[in-house]
């Protein structure tokens, strides 16, 4: 089997692939969403997206929030992630 395991960096506000990935996976959970990403904005915090792809479909992945704090600079956390595939085979 040939698999292509690709790492993609994703800065969009809306990933509807991410949220749709997420609304299948066991592991998903709404503070992964995009739509969290949005609320959380409003106080602050950026957002990016990590996901693990073979063939093209996501597999895996986590999104980061960050924000830039005085005197400590860029932070950044991981929300009830990462998620996986729930029987993903590639990923073993």
């Amino acid at each position: 089997r040939d698999n292509h395991i690709k790492i993609n960096i994703c800065h969009n506000k809306d990933d509807a692939k991410w949220d749709e990935f997420l609304s299948n996976s066991l592991s998903g959970h709404h503070e992964q969403t995009s739509g969290w990403a949005h609320a959380k904005r409003l106080y602050g915090w950026n957002s990016l997206r990590l996901t693990i792809t073979s063939n093209e479909r996501i597999i895996g992945g986590a999104q980061i929030l960050y924000r830039t704090i005085r005197y400590l600079g860029r932070i950044g956390y991981i929300a009830k992630g990462p998620c996986l595939e729930s029987d993903s085979s590639d990923l073993k």
